[in-house]
């Protein structure tokens, strides 16, 4: 869920959101945003996170965001093949 939107054009635009992702092994989500870490460790996770994102003035973007309760669902990917948790 997001609210809001941060608009570097806009000063004193804002947003805030919510995010819950579940994935079961074997899961792929297209990507992880990294380019060393494999997209295979977004396997096995369950999160919450919360963010905010602020324009205090034009061009300038401050963003914060906090994962928090991020458990495995069960097997995970490591760089030495698949385990239990």
């Amino acid at each position: 869920m997001d609210i809001g939107k941060s608009d570097v054009d806009v000063p004193g635009s804002w947003n805030a959101f919510v995010d819950y992702k579940y994935f079961q092994h074997g899961s792929f989500f297209g990507g992880n945003g990294t380019g060393a870490v494999p997209d295979r460790y977004l396997d096995g996770i369950r999160s919450f996170t919360f963010g905010s994102g602020y324009v205090p003035k034009k061009d300038l973007l401050l963003e914060a965001f906090y994962t928090f309760d991020a458990k495995s669902t069960g097997k995970r990917d490591t760089l030495f093949g698949a385990r239990e948790s």
